[in-house]
């Protein structure tokens, strides 16, 4: 049982970094192309959607290469 919880731990510290950074990908795709959007008056980018998936896309992609790092230094994989 305890390798079960273990295992659904480790699917977790693999899922949510990578649901962050797609999440702050498509945030900041979605602020930057905002800019080119004919049908609003006055088009801009969305500077705190910008920013927001900015901070993100780093952190999720800098916890993932961690934890692959210390995999494959560890030998497991």
């Amino acid at each position: 049982m305890r390798t079960v919880a273990s295992r659904f731990i480790a699917i977790l510290l693999l899922v949510i970094p990578g649901l962050a950074a797609t999440y702050g990908f498509l945030a900041m795709k979605d602020a930057w192309f905002a800019q080119f959007d004919h049908t609003v008056p006055d088009p801009h980018i969305l500077w705190g959607k910008l920013l927001w998936g900015r901070c993100c896309l780093p952190q999720a992609s800098r916890f993932s290469a961690a934890g692959s790092f210390s995999a494959t230094a560890s030998g497991i994989m």
